[in-house]
């Protein structure tokens, strides 16, 4: 009797075990749609690869972060799987490759605490057919607005936004004030120039050359006229 009470408990616990594990595992099945964009290092426009990511990307909350799920779709023309991410928000995230015809596609998963903030990563893309390899540092920007937040509840992007807007126009309007504060260079009345080539002109030395023409014909003429009279002289 008691060896069937202890095989029960054990039994019990096992089944504990398996529930719980289901129980995890459907929450990390839960995802959800999140728009993203790449953007350049160190910037916030578009990058290049942006065009070779698939849109939305998914997201899963589990316990106290977010598994992020992201695909790069390229053709075969470029080779096979050319882009490969090296790391992504300070992990090697896990990668799968599938291919479909010409199509391979490059998924890459990694977790974070949070979806309103950029997150940073590095790719290398290698293109044999062109020798293009090289390797990228790209940044991650998702629209995080209405999306699950971790401990229940929504995401909103309009706080931050508003924030991020009434901070650019307070940077605006000091970088104004301080450019009205700054003395402006002086320029020289058109007047004051006109004057200023006028008495330059005055004061300009006359030139040499005139003066030493005048005394070579002088000396010409002086020449010429005694070289007459001399022979007039001997006449």
């Amino acid at each position: 009797m008691m060896k069937i009470r202890k095989g029960l408990v054990g039994l019990v616990l096992v089944l504990a075990v398996v529930v719980t594990g289901f129980a995890s595992q459907a929450q990390a099945d839960d995802p959800f749609n999140v728009n993203f964009r790449a953007v350049k290092d160190g910037a916030e426009s578009t990058s290049v690869s942006d065009r070779y990511f698939v849109k939305p990307g998914q997201a899963a909350v589990v316990g106290d972060h977010y598994e992020v799920i992201l695909t790069i779709r390229t053709d075969h023309s470029l080779g096979l799987f050319p882009v490969q991410v090296t790391d992504f928000n300070g992990q090697q995230p896990e990668v799968a490759r599938t291919t479909q015809g010409n199509t391979d596609f490059y998924q890459f998963k990694f977790t974070t605490t949070t979806l309103t903030q950029r997150l940073n990563g590095h790719m290398t893309v290698n293109i044999p057919s062109i020798r293009y390899d090289h390797y990228y540092a790209f940044g991650i920007e998702f629209d995080a607005n209405g999306t699950p937040a971790i401990g229940g509840g929504q995401n909103s992007g309009q706080a931050e936004s508003s924030s991020n807007d009434d901070q650019q126009s307070a940077a605006a309007q000091s970088s104004s004030e301080a450019a009205s504060k700054t003395p402006k260079p002086q320029t020289t009345p058109k007047a004051a120039i006109k004057y200023d080539k006028k008495d330059k002109a005055a004061n300009k030395p006359l030139p040499w050359w005139p003066f030493a023409v005048v005394v070579g014909l002088a000396v010409v003429i002086g020449i010429v006229a005694e070289f007459r009279y001399r022979q007039k002289g001997d006449r």
